[in-house]
């Protein structure tokens, strides 16, 4: 649906709170609910990229739901909805999920049951900082997939940005915090990770051509494993195992570093290689 550019983007968020909010209420869609909850970066409109930014949604319900995650177009958002009971919510605080340190910041759009999230303390646990450390590496796998499969830069940037701030909240947790904002996470960084975060802030909301992007992802590889006392593995390794019929890239570690895996059609049969440096082996997953 077109949208009025003109509109800033608080008035356009306003408006996307009331189209979610019409949507999951309708007939046969998420009738049970009794929370209906914005967080991300659309309930904190200085980090919102209109056409970048997706909106996510948290749902909260008694009973368990028919269906527990959705996704759906509003205007020029994609909106990314995730269903809990209440209870299983609460196991979720208990573990110290990020996900629950997410709706420090949020918009409340259906009261029934917002207690159990406005209540919510979580603590940092090992879980939190497993979860922020895989999510390092997912997203920087979406880049990669986005830069050299899809060749939507656009998204590849932001990705490149989610693994940065995912890197440095990840870093933040040693000093028992686990800042959300772009604000706060910039201020809880280090030099380097703050200089790289504070590119990336900018280069998303942009565009940007393939060369600098490439310089982009390598910087990131490079911080990242620095951060993570990891060896790198260079995107020229990467490079030379990306064929015409490769269509999924995943990024993880191993052995102390940072490895990188493909899959592809090869020979009439769907292959997966890992890279790690110089090393090149078929594997069983793509997935770490």
């Amino acid at each position: 649906m077109w949208v009025n550019k003109g509109l800033d983007v608080a008035e356009y968020l306003r408006m996307v709170y009331n189209a979610v909010m019409e949507i999951l209420t309708s007939p046969n869609v998420l009738e049970n609910s009794c929370s209906i909850v914005v967080f991300g970066s659309a309930a904190r409109p200085e980090d919102f990229v209109l056409g970048v930014s997706d909106v996510d949604v948290l749902v909260l319900t008694k009973d368990p739901p028919k269906r527990r995650w959705y996704e759906f177009t509003v205007f020029n958002s994609t909106v990314n909805v995730t269903v809990f009971t209440i209870n299983e919510f609460k196991r979720l605080i208990k573990l110290g999920d990020p996900l629950v340190f997410m709706l420090k910041y949020s918009v409340i759009l259906r009261d029934k049951c917002s207690k159990t999230i406005l209540r919510a303390k979580p603590k940092i646990t090992k879980h939190t900082k497993y979860m922020l450390r895989r999510s390092v590496f997912a997203a920087l796998g979406l880049a990669l997939e986005n830069y050299y499969i899809l060749e939507n830069y656009k998204r590849a940037t932001s990705h490149l940005y989610h693994s940065v701030r995912h890197l440095a909240r990840y870093k933040a947790l040693s000093k028992g915090e686990l800042p959300i904002s772009d604000r706060e996470v910039y201020g809880y960084s280090r030099q380097q990770l703050k200089n790289l975060y504070l590119t990336l802030s900018n280069a998303r909301r942009r565009e940007i051509g393939r060369g600098e992007l490439r310089n982009l992802i390598s910087r990131v590889v490079k911080l990242v494993a620095r951060e993570l006392n990891l060896k790198a593995t260079s995107l020229n390794s990467l490079e030379n195992e990306i064929k015409e019929d490769t269509y999924i890239i995943n990024a993880g570690e191993s052995d102390s570093y940072i490895v990188f895996r493909v899959e592809r059609y090869e020979d009439g049969r769907r292959k997966i290689i890992e890279i790690k440096d110089e090393e090149v082996r078929e594997v069983n997953n793509v997935f770490f």
